[in-house]
């Protein structure tokens, strides 16, 4: 007996986009979940400063538009390490989602001092 094998795309409905955009609009937060929250684990347990950073980078990007004031924590906290340690590159990093951070925030005046920070 042979299964059937149902794509999105081999739905002839009128309103066959909207199915698809639905199941990438419930998809997407569900796999950013697991994202943070594998972030967060790791950021509990290492105990390297460069890894340190780059997860906090990580999670500030990753919550930018769905916990955006988490996201500015996180890299102000990577910010306040890197003034420590010296990562150029992971400096750049930093600067640059937070100031895609403050974007999204609607906060465009300073956003552009971080991103100009960056560069």
């Amino acid at each position: 007996m042979k299964g059937i094998d149902l794509k999105i795309k081999d739905l002839h409905l009128p309103h066959a986009w909207i199915l698809k955009f639905l199941l990438i609009v419930l998809f997407i937060p569900m796999n950013c979940r697991a994202d943070v929250d594998s972030l967060k684990a790791l950021l509990r347990t290492t105990s390297s400063i460069l890894e340190k950073i780059d997860v906090l980078i990580d999670l500030g990007e990753e919550l930018s538009f769905t916990d955006n004031d988490a996201a500015l924590n996180y890299l102000e906290q990577s910010l306040a390490l890197l003034k420590k340690h010296d990562y150029p590159e992971k400096h750049a990093w930093a600067l640059n989602y937070y100031g895609y951070a403050l974007m999204v925030a609607g906060k465009y005046d300073e956003a552009r001092n971080f991103l100009r920070q960056a560069v």
